[in-house]
């Protein structure tokens, strides 16, 4: 009979069919679709009362259901009508159910419920019978489900629960990766767990019938996801057993990573339990080491004997995890000196050593056309890549270990120094690791890995190793093959440390290898002349990008720029952003906000706003840091009203403030006293979703300081780390310095020396600050070995450093030191500016040596440092003071003449020789 014959009648009748047959057959455990053609072979081997007949009734002629020994097959014929009606006949007595049990429960019929009275209870038995007839034709209808677990929940019967397990189990006879199955499955345990006595029989059933389900459905994600699920309700021996029971079928299915991922939730219940229950001494929990060390000895085995399988390789990862990470917790828990200690280190050793017999009894490829051989390969490089990437507190890996990693795969081990996580995190020691690495590798023949050799030139000049840094790129040239990118390392380098003639001889080295610089190399060298003013220099460079045919960048103009802008050479500026847009160069946002930044540094803000509104002609939409930068200078000028308007405009254009646009507001604030509001822009700052910074904080600390309330400073410390916002080097620093000049130099010293700790290491501000206050409190030995561990620690000393130096030593009456460190500031990265030479000139007044000083302001105008009104001044004092007033008077009148002093520095001068007050100490930071 064809699909379109059946009428609705007909189809009703299939259906009373099929549920009469689940009736009387409640033990049915499997379903099955058939052929009309089957039914035949079927009736002689069942015999013919096993075919039912249309009316129900067992026949011979009919070949739509079949059943028998708790079997039901069903014609494939009559699927699509049965499924209609069985759909039709569940909605309509799901509704009517739904209906009745809404009206029953608003007049409360509750006593009629009780004694079955109630008409829901009818439509009830029609929704269960109808929903599992549904269900073993279209196993995924949810409504059905969810329908019958509303029912149940309601009846809380144990019958009905396990009836319901059942169900699913049918379902999956014939939809073994059904997802609504299997969740039907857990919701039925959650609901008998604790109400029913036998629950892990019931659990040891549902893992047999995985495993049962896996054998005939390979691959079964979601079979095998429910048996890990199952673990949470399993006694420790049920786990035990379950570890025992499915390594056999995990041995013989090696390829399916299922049952590994199942035994790997299995052991790591197994080592929680232990961990909680603290069964052995020590937490040395030996059968859990013991399961381990027995799981990964079997699948060193599977590994030998099924080459390449990836499964196998994932599963020795997590158990090497493991056993290094028990391993581990023991070894960090045990005194340094235990025996027990000393045990477990060589065992990690052990454990080690026999990962690297099997890399290379696994990297062996015997048939390179083989490709289970070739992945064998593959997986066991990765697999100890892995391996030695792997953090370990407790055991390091030694170089004669990775030589034989390297000789067996170099590509690898290559590969694992270029990625090395060490190397970008703590570059020193790490770096001298791998640079000992990389000669022993070029000693024995290999080939420099061009990438790992870029990187290590970086680490060496950022942590001011320069000589290690030359090293590599002389083994680099003599054994590899340098690119530009190397070259551009080494260039970039050497002009961050000052030394532009090593820069340029690089670049020389570099043509005459025959490597052409590329644009970078050009923005390198003239980024560093233009840090350093010198834009002769940088125009020079520009000049022989040209001539190169090496096309100039965005980025090269926009650096450019910057340099004009911070020189105010605003002309020159904007000819170079016209010149950019004649050679097709389009300027970013980035470009425009350094002409910004420019123009309201030197306090243009006529100029522009002018210059914003020429962008906005040009469709140009100006971003936060355009915004932040026309901000921070309207309330540099106190324009808080133009301010509120501009971040108006800001918010109604669709450009929310960030963090720094609250930061410019919380220290423009605190700059005129209101510090009271600057904290609450803080909070509102936080309770808009944004995270303060530390430079949001350090405005607040600076204003506690600056009022003397050091205890709400240091009460923002804490304040700040809580808050999730670790202070940065310069909030301790504002703290240090407010504790030295108030005369706390042990309280400041005990903040000092705990930076490292908090994750904060003190630079070459925090050094100074300690080094002046202890000289000053009379502990200058202290002092000197601040400055000595400074130069230990490779924080380079800077203009300050010396400065602090070269006053201590002249107040203390030290000044042929002090000039002797003059000149070693000369040679050094901070050449002596007019502050260093007026605290020696002071120095030399004040033991009369005026001969002395008139050599060193000679020495100084030579050096071309122009002398300033305070340097006049300390000299003329000098001169009086040693009793030569008329020669004083003399040489300021010459001055005066020359405008070098003030009008009013020249009425003090003159009213009395010397002015004694004016040999106060100098500040440093004049």
């Amino acid at each position: 009979m064809s699909q379109s014959s059946w009428d609705g009648n007909k189809a009703m009748d299939l259906l009373n069919q099929l549920e009469a047959i689940l009736e009387s057959d409640p033990l049915i455990d499997e379903v099955g679709f058939i052929h009309p053609s089957q039914f035949v072979i079927l009736s002689k081997e069942g015999g013919e009362s096993s075919i039912a007949s249309e009316d129900g009734v067992s026949g011979p002629t009919n070949t739509n259901f079949w059943n028998t020994d708790h079997k039901l097959g069903i014609s494939t014929e009559v699927l699509l009508p049965l499924c209609k009606a069985a759909k039709s006949a569940f909605m309509d007595a799901m509704k009517q159910y739904k209906t009745l049990n809404s009206l029953m429960d608003n007049k409360h019929e509750e006593k009629n419920i009780v004694h079955g009275s109630s008409p829901c209870q009818s439509f009830e038995s029609e929704v269960m019978k109808h929903s599992r007839a549904l269900l073993l034709l279209s196993c995924d209808f949810g409504t059905a489900w969810n329908t019958r677990r509303l029912v149940i929940s309601k009846k809380q019967h144990l019958a009905m629960f396990m009836d319901e397990l059942l169900l699913s189990t049918l379902v999956l006879s014939y939809s073994p990766k059904s997802e609504q199955a299997w969740s039907h499955r857990r919701w039925v345990i959650k609901m008998i767990a604790g109400k029913c006595s036998t629950l892990h029989e019931i659990i040891s059933k549902e893992s047999e019938l995985v495993e049962k389900i896996a054998e005939r459905s390979k691959m079964n994600y979601r079979a095998w996801n429910h048996r890990c699920w199952l673990v949470s309700y399993m006694t420790r021996q049920q786990m035990l057993h379950e570890l025992k029971r499915s390594r056999d079928w995990a041995g013989l299915h090696v390829a399916d990573n299922s049952c590994f991922h199942y035994r790997r939730r299995l052991m790591l219940e197994i080592s929680e339990n232990s961990c909680c229950k603290q069964e052995l001494q020590n937490s040395y929990d030996v059968q859990s080491y013991q399961v381990l060390k027995e799981e990964l000895d079997w699948n060193e085995v599977l590994i030998k004997r099924y080459i390449g399988r990836e499964a196998l390789w994932l599963h020795r990862r997590f158990l090497s995890q493991c056993l290094i990470q028990h391993l581990t917790a023991n070894v960090l828990g045990i005194s340094s000196h235990s025996e027990q200690k000393t045990i477990m280190v060589n065992e990690i050793s052990t454990f080690m050593n026999n990962e690297l017999c099997l890399l290379n009894s696994c990297s062996t490829i015997q048939d390179m056309e083989f490709e289970d051989f070739q992945a064998q390969a593959m997986h066991s490089a990765f697999y100890i890549l892995w391996l030695i990437k792997c953090p370990n507190k407790a055991w390091k890996w030694n170089v004669s270990q990775f030589f034989f990693v390297f000789k067996v795969f170099p590509k690898v081990m290559v590969a694992y120094l270029v990625e090395w996580e060490p190397l970008q995190t703590n570059p020193r020691g790490q770096y001298n690791e791998a640079f000992y690495f990389l000669e022993c590798m070029v000693g024995k023949g290999y080939k420099p890995d061009v990438v790992l050799c870029t990187r290590m030139i970086k680490g060496f000049f950022n942590g001011r190793n320069v000589e290690k840094a030359i090293r590599v790129m002389e083994i680099l040239e003599k054994y590899g093959e340098p690119d530009v990118f190397a070259y551009n390392a080494l260039i970039s380098g050497f002009c961050k440390i000052n030394r532009l003639d090593f820069a340029n001889r690089v670049l020389d080295r570099m043509r005459r290898r025959g490597i052409s610089p590329d644009v970078v190399t050009y923005n390198i060298m003239i980024g560093s002349f233009c840090s350093r003013g010198k834009l002769d220099s940088a125009y020079k460079v520009m000049d022989q990008l040209l001539k190169d045919n090496c096309k100039p960048t965005v980025i090269t103009y926009t650096i450019l720029i910057e340099a004009h802008m911070l020189q105010g050479g605003i002309t020159e500026a904007m000819k170079l952003l016209d010149e950019m847009v004649l050679r097709g160069l389009r300027p970013d946002m980035f470009t425009y906000n350094t002409i910004i930044r420019g123009m309201c540094k030197d306090g243009m803000l006529d100029k522009a706003f002018e210059f914003v509104r020429s962008l906005k002609a040009r469709g140009c939409q100006l971003d936060v840091i355009s915004y932040n930068n026309l901000l921070r200078a309207l309330l540099n000028q106190g324009k808080w009203v133009e301010g509120e308007k501009l971040m108006t405009e800001m918010v109604s254009r669709g450009c929310e403030p960030n963090v720094v646009t609250y930061s410019i507001l919380i220290s423009s604030l605190c700059r005129e006293g209101k510090v009271e509001e600057a904290v609450n822009v803080l909070k509102m700052m936080k309770d808009r979703g944004l995270k303060p910074d530390a430079y949001s904080y350090d405005p607040l600390i600076s204003a506690f300081c600056k009022e003397g309330r050091l205890d709400l400073a240091i009460e923002f410390l804490d304040y700040m780390i809580s808050d999730g916002c670790l202070p940065d080097i310069v909030n301790y620093n504002t703290v240090l310095a407010t504790l030295c000049k108030n005369g706390k130099a042990d309280q400041a010293l005990e903040i000092f020396e705990k930076l490292t700790e908090v994750g904060c290491p003190p630079n070459a501000s925090s050094y100074n600050t300690m080094f002046s206050a202890l000289w000053s409190s009379g502990d200058k030995v202290k002092a000197l070995q601040m400055i000595s561990e400074m130069l230990s620690k490779r924080i380079g000393p800077d203009e300050i450093t010396y400065n602090s130096l070269i006053s201590c030593l002249c107040r203390d009456g030290m000044v042929d030191e002090a000039i002797e460190l003059l000149v070693d500031m000369e040679s050094s990265r901070f050449p002596p500016t007019v502050i260093s030479y007026n605290i020696v000139l002071l120095g030399l007044c004040k033991v009369h040596r005026i001969q002395d000083a008139i050599e060193v302001l000679a020495a100084m105008v030579d050096k071309g440092c122009r002398p300033n009104e305070t340097t006049y001044i300390l000299l003329i004092e000098g001169i009086g003071f040693a009793g030569w007033r008329s020669e004083a008077m003399e040489l300021t009148n010459a001055l005066v003449r020359m405008e070098a002093i003030s009008e009013d520095s020249f009425k003090r001068l003159s009213k009395n020789f010397p002015l004694l007050d004016v040999y106060k100490e100098l500040s440093v930071s004049d």
